[in-house]
């Protein structure tokens, strides 16, 4: 059952499920008027020590905190699935955990974030091939995919989940979005992971942005974005929108990025 948390310290409405025994998603609203996805964070837990995958804006990372630390729960290490702002910034918050990230994490930061910063979101421990986490009772398999970010990494939680990052961006009410690219080549590698992502079966997949699917809903998602970023990369960008979702059954949010995706 879910249940709803208000944090005192901001006032914020989120909400709180328990996936699995000790496996815990955050969802918050937009943190943006603009924005029609919210933020997540996922939290394992063994006894009272918790690994975090992605961290969220600070605020949002803060209330993370103080109802892990209200419950005498410590966070020791965090996985970012890719090195954008609203997946990282909170690292500050929750000071001496262990960040794991893409090796490919510097090109990211380059593209997004002062150097000056660079810093304080450099991995601790970098990921250059698949990477096993045991902690406890749980393992989490670190998996490099190039799609959305160049830095991307999938994390598969117990063999039951599937952590897939903004390969699938969905608003808190279930809408798809549509993906956000800068430009047709990182579309193309992006369609590649879509691609890659049908292979996984027998999971529950968590987007960074939205609720979890199920493995029949998840399929009916990566479908629709695989046949709008077909469109666009076999026109080389040469297609309108309506054009571009045509054979979608689906209707997307944010159509104004088409523009962005079609850009060479």
């Amino acid at each position: 059952m879910r249940k709803i948390y208000i944090c005192k310290s901001e006032g914020i409405l989120h909400d709180k499920k328990e996936l699995a025994q000790g496996i815990f998603r955050y969802i918050f609203p937009p943190a943006k008027e603009t924005h029609s996805c919210g933020n997540s964070i996922i939290s394992v837990i063994d006894g009272v020590d918790a690994v975090l995958i992605d961290a969220a804006f600070e605020g949002e990372a803060r209330q993370v905190f103080e109802d892990l630390e209200a419950n005498g729960i410590v966070v020791k290490k965090i996985i970012i699935s890719h090195f954008h702002d609203d997946h990282m910034e909170g690292v500050k918050v929750f000071k001496g955990a262990t960040v794991y990230g893409s090796y490919l994490f510097k090109n990211t930061l380059n593209l997004y974030t002062p150097k000056s910063e660079h810093g304080i979101y450099t991995p601790t421990i970098l990921i250059d091939e698949p990477y096993a986490l045991t902690f406890g009772k749980n393992k989490l398999t670190l998996i490099l995919i190039q799609g959305h970010s160049e830095c991307t990494l999938l994390i598969n939680i117990n063999g039951q989940f599937l952590h897939v990052s903004d390969e699938v961006i969905l608003s808190n009410e279930g809408r798809l979005s549509l993906p956000c690219n800068d430009g047709l080549e990182q579309g193309k590698t992006q369609l590649e992971s879509l691609n890659k992502l049908k292979d996984y079966h027998g999971l529950t997949f968590i987007p960074s942005h939205g609720f979890e699917l199920d493995e029949s809903r998840f399929q009916e998602v990566v479908q629709n974005l695989c046949i709008y970023l077909n469109f666009i990369i076999m026109s080389n960008g040469d297609i309108v929108y309506k054009d571009a979702v045509k054979d979608c059954d689906c209707s997307f949010l944010h159509a104004t990025w088409h523009e962005g995706n079609c850009r060479k």
